[in-house]
């Protein structure tokens, strides 16, 4: 078990304050945040390759604080896999057993083991520079894999590699975590994120912004700054609630300073104190005139952004009131191709906004 009491360190203009962490055993967690958040300087310290001014690292239980990075028993794949390229792959994976003085025949034994176990095996005798991305990708996990920590820690993994490859270190990663290791994977990718993690600790400006464990995306949401690094954007104030026995109607607002609120049906329950409320892009439909259905929330509005995704297009709408588009809040909602074509998109277009009342997440 990895853990961070009150850690601490400054620098000119940034600063990690009070971070407290802990990596369960045999868990693998994810680290997620945007650039700048803090992470990579996180680890570096974990690692030992950063001093810090005030608080403690324990592994196992044994005080690693003022530890050389040689002796912390942590293996670390850096973003950037920090292999020789002038030594062949499988003297790149022997390199920590060889500087530990191990026995040839050992050595070699457990090189292959891993080789094995990551898929490079027929890749032994090959120069580094003469793999793919994600063939380099699977040597560096082997050469950390063959140290035997107890702790593993990756640096943006998945950053160098084409799509096409990802679903492949993703099944790798979840083979490795069935080792019984634990596992710190630091990320700027929602996604990624909540593919592997089985807890999720979120990482703004050098502070601890959440830190539990993954059971619902919709938990996730609660926080904006999270709301946005997962790509939902639909967030917004709960102004004022109007109860009746068959639903609420929520008054929401996108800000707290804002005098404009939009009344939305919910058939949920509310929590104690209901704050924000996310409306997922995913849950939203788009058609050209009001829909007649079981939807409970219908808003007419203008097209005002379109943007091409991997899968189709995304996007953002502004309400219609009174016959004239209010700009104080906005819906982003992804489409398909197909329903783009269909609905013949266009800037400043009128479409219907239609979503049940189920579909709000209140918090």
């Amino acid at each position: 078990m990895l853990e961070l009491k009150n850690v601490s360190i400054k620098f000119s203009g940034f600063s990690l304050d009070n971070i407290s962490l802990v990596v369960a055993e045999n868990e693998y967690h994810m680290l997620l945040g945007p650039s700048g958040s803090g992470k990579t300087l996180l680890m570096n310290i974990i690692a030992g390759f950063q001093k810090i001014e005030t608080g403690k690292i324990y592994l196992n239980g044994a005080d690693i604080t003022h530890l050389p990075p040689q002796k912390r028993e942590i293996a670390y794949l850096f973003q950037d896999l920090a292999l020789f390229p002038h030594l062949t792959v499988f003297d790149n994976v022997a390199f920590p057993l060889k500087i530990r003085h191990l026995a040839k025949n050992e050595v070699e034994l457990k090189v292959m083991k891993y080789l094995d176990f990551t898929g490079t095996s027929h890749l032994k005798d090959r120069g580094i520079n003469k793999l793919s991305g994600g063939e380099k990708q699977r040597v560096a996990l082997a050469r950390m894999l063959i140290t035997e920590s107890s702790m593993l820690m990756l640096d943006e993994p998945f950053s160098a590699l084409d799509t096409s490859l990802k679903l492949d270190l993703k099944k790798l990663l979840k083979k490795i975590s069935g080792l019984g290791v634990s596992i710190l994977h630091i990320t700027h990718n929602f996604e990624e994120a909540i593919s592997l993690a089985e807890k999720l600790t979120v990482i703004e400006h050098g502070k601890i912004i959440s830190s539990t464990a993954f059971k619902d995306i919709s938990t996730l949401l609660a926080n904006q700054f999270t709301a946005s690094l997962s790509g939902e954007r639909n967030y917004f104030i709960v102004k004022d609630i109007i109860s009746t026995a068959d639903f609420h109607l929520l008054m929401l607002s996108a800000s707290k300073n804002s005098d404009f609120s939009m009344p939305v049906v919910y058939s949920g329950e509310l929590p104690e104190k209901p704050a924000t409320c996310v409306i997922p892009g995913n849950q939203i439909l788009l058609s050209s005139t009001r829909l007649h259905s079981s939807a409970r929330n219908h808003f007419e509005a203008l097209v005002t952004t379109v943007f091409r995704t991997e899968n189709g297009f995304e996007l953002e709408l502004y309400p219609i009131v009174d016959a004239f588009r209010n700009e104080e809040m906005s819906f982003w909602v992804k489409i398909t191709r197909l329903s783009y074509e269909s609905l013949q998109v266009r800037l400043n277009q009128s479409l219907w906004i239609s979503f049940k009342a189920s579909a709000p997440l209140i918090f």
